[in-house]
């Protein structure tokens, strides 16, 4: 009976392939469009599950003593003058001033969250020395007074030439954490424009989450057109023909432009493990052309079987192997989706439907291509044998 539905619905999509090539088009322009709302996530916080004990305690730490994210800024010179230890200062302000606020309409950068070797020795002096004697003797009393561990965690004794910003920011979207990393590598420059003898350079997790979730996307891209081309250059040179290799790779395109496509429909971001996805897809998925594309051209073109007869048979022989590997390939993966972690349940959801996307498209897309061809050789032929 699956063999029998198998290959009446191949034949379906072979007799209208116009109409199925069409609706194929416009789904992958719908996908190519959705594609420009797809979002990315790279925060381990929103990814863990909201009922463990750990999680609840870090929230309530958040809504009791505000962000618990530090970002460090590192400052290189010579650091004991009153002018770098003014420049550190205005640094802070500047941030401070910058007014910006998150997406939940908070503050971004509060004076009083961020600490410095400057700020010590304003508080203990009372103002920044004139002199860098003056500062000097302000550190050697810090030495061996109350306020040692304070400059200890700002100061290593070995490199007396480094010191570090301590800003403690509230942990936020993706949005907040971007702008957090803009804002405060526009202040390094214009820092160092103005104090020519000191370097200011950013890092903490706010600034280390912006990188990585700004190359996501376009290390997936490349990654993925890399995969795709290098796939398609294999199944080119194992057919020795560029139709037949294409063919046999447009099921994992559109099984990758369908998993984009429903990612954004399920408001799903790409995460660590969303974005491997595409990779798994044309590993697994180029069987299913091939299969199909393989069996078809041994009926057709070697064989001389008619079109009609070549599908069914293609699709009678290899249809119910097909459905029986992505049943089990994705079921293997849908497993997964019972995780109570957030990214891991996603992994497996996505990675389920993605691999269905290909074999429906091997099952439904693919027959139409390969007959579309076929047809359009039989009628060349047709006309060179009238002709001669």
């Amino acid at each position: 009976m699956l063999d029998r539905i198998l290959v009446k619905v191949a034949i379906v999509s072979e007799h209208h392939r116009m109409i199925v090539l069409i609706i194929t088009v416009l789904i992958l322009i719908g996908c190519g469009l959705l594609a420009t709302q797809l979002t990315t996530e790279a925060d381990m916080q929103q990814m863990m599950p909201k009922d463990l004990p750990s999680t609840i305690a870090q929230n309530k730490i958040n809504e009791y003593f505000g962000g618990q994210d530090i970002a460090y800024t590192l400052v290189k010179g010579d650091l004991f003058t009153p002018e770098s230890l003014n420049a550190m200062l205005k640094y802070e302000g500047d941030l401070a001033a910058s007014d910006a606020k998150s997406e939940d309409g908070e503050k971004l950068f509060v004076r009083d969250k961020m600490f410095s070797i400057a700020d010590v020795i304003k508080n203990i002096n009372g103002s920044i020395p004139q002199t860098k004697q003056e500062v000097m003797a302000v550190l050697m009393g810090l030495s061996s007074g109350g306020k040692a561990e304070s400059s200890n965690r700002l100061m290593n004794p070995d490199h007396p030439d480094v010191t570090m910003v301590s800003i403690r920011i509230k942990r936020g979207t993706q949005k907040d954490m971007q702008q957090i990393s803009d804002i405060m590598r526009a202040e390094n420059k214009n820092m160092m424009a103005q104090n020519g003898g000191l370097t200011f350079t950013s890092s903490g997790l706010p600034l280390l989450m912006s990188d990585l979730l700004g190359s996501i996307v376009p290390t997936q891209l490349k990654t993925t057109a890399v995969a795709l081309v290098l796939c398609a250059l294999i199944v080119i040179l194992v057919f020795g023909s560029v139709f037949f290799g294409l063919a046999a790779t447009s099921v994992v395109f559109i099984g990758i432009a369908l998993e984009i496509g429903a990612l954004v429909i399920l408001k799903w971001p790409l995460d660590f493990m969303t974005v491997m996805v595409s990779a798994l897809i044309i590993g697994a998925g180029i069987d299913f052309g091939i299969h199909v594309t393989h069996r078809f051209r041994e009926e057709w073109h070697y064989g001389g079987v008619e079109i009609d007869e070549a599908m069914r048979r293609t699709i009678g022989n290899v249809g119910k192997a097909l459905v029986a590997a992505a049943v089990t390939t994705a079921g293997a993966f849908g497993i997964i989706a019972i995780s109570s972690m957030s990214f891991m349940r996603r992994f497996g959801v996505i990675t389920a439907l993605s691999l269905t996307f290909a074999l429906l498209a091997a099952l439904l897309v693919l027959p139409s291509i390969l007959a579309w061809r076929a047809a359009s050789v039989e009628k060349k032929r047709a006309k060179k044998a009238a002709a001669d």
